[in-house]
């Protein structure tokens, strides 16, 4: 059997760690790696691989810089763009370019393989949120983003940050988190000028114990569907009718899939993340969930990255 040389350019380490890791499981697949976009270049030019997996957002010259150059350093490199970005103007882009292959990062856990079968058997590949319709949620201006994070004070200035900007803009929030976070957010939204109890009061900040809530909707070990709605519908339409903007907008943020997942109920995990996509038919509000994401390589952490991807419009991590 031939083997395909496939060189893994991105920036981020735990997820070209995972990714390299997924590839070298399978046969016939030599993997090779880069950081950046200049190192990308030398190691076209130096190894000659068959395929390269290209990231757009790369430090010292980009993705779209990358595949201009690379057909003349290997000329039978093919280029497959594994990206968070996606809309039709950077596909199209992207395959002007010579790219044959196309695969939004979020969709990685279920469309890169094939992607790179596809790719390396001689067709063309793209796959985002813009073509799989089944991912779409009917709300177009619903997001659902994935906070990965590794210290704690960072995730919750980084929550503070959200409130403050949901509530300068005339939306409320909804924080359903753990009690260490909830108090250490108590005192950074007041270092940011807002006072908590008077937003409480006013029904614009509406502040859950993830635990508890969790013990509300689960039944049999699962998220039920009818107590989920009524639930978190209840109290983002309540947030909404606080609100002061003309198309009010909750801001949320939710802990109580990553409770799930660390006490190992990965099943209920996803389920629920899909139940916060179905709300988001029924009710007006974007949404952040956050899980703790050590970026060790573990085994956990790495079926974390890849399950949690496809059921949100995006991944963060701090």
């Amino acid at each position: 059997m031939c083997t395909a040389r496939i060189l893994v350019v991105e920036d981020y380490e735990p997820f070209r760690r995972h990714i390299c890791s997924e590839l070298s499981q399978q046969k016939g697949f030599e993997v090779i790696q880069a950081s950046d976009g200049l190192d990308a270049l030398r190691k076209t030019e130096e190894l000659q691989p068959n395929l390269i997996l290209l990231d757009i957002g790369l430090p010292l010259l980009n993705g779209i810089e990358v595949a201009k150059r690379v057909r003349g350093l290997a000329p039978f490199a093919k280029v497959l763009f594994l990206t968070q970005n996606f809309s039709s103007d950077l596909v199209q882009e992207a395959l002007r370019l010579g790219a044959v292959g196309y695969v939004q990062k979020v969709l990685a856990g279920t469309r890169l393989l094939p992607a790179v079968d596809a790719v390396l058997g001689g067709s063309q590949f793209v796959s985002g949120r813009m073509s799989d319709t089944e991912l779409i949620v009917p709300h177009g201006a619903f997001r659902h983003e994935a906070q990965l994070y590794s210290d704690d004070t960072t995730l919750v200035e980084s929550l503070a940050h959200q409130i403050r900007s949901g509530l300068e803009s005339g939306n409320a929030a909804v924080v359903v988190a753990t009690q260490g976070h909830r108090s250490s957010l108590d005192h950074k939204t007041k270092s940011f000028g807002i006072d908590p109890a008077r937003a409480a009061a006013d029904g614009r900040l509406i502040l859950l114990d993830a635990s508890e809530t969790l013990s509300q909707i689960v039944v049999n070990g699962m998220p039920d569907s009818s107590r989920f709605f009524e639930l978190t519908g209840g109290l983002i339409e309540k947030a909404n009718a606080s609100a002061s903007s003309n198309e009010p907008c909750a801001t949320v943020f939710g802990e109580m899939v990553a409770l799930l997942w660390q006490d190992g109920a990965h099943q209920a995990t996803l389920r629920l993340e899909e139940l916060w996509n179905k709300l988001a038919s029924k009710v007006q509000f974007s949404l952040r969930c956050a899980y703790p994401f050590r970026a060790s390589g573990k085994t956990n952490d790495s079926q974390l990255l890849m399950s949690v991807c496809p059921t949100h419009s995006s991944i963060d991590s701090i």
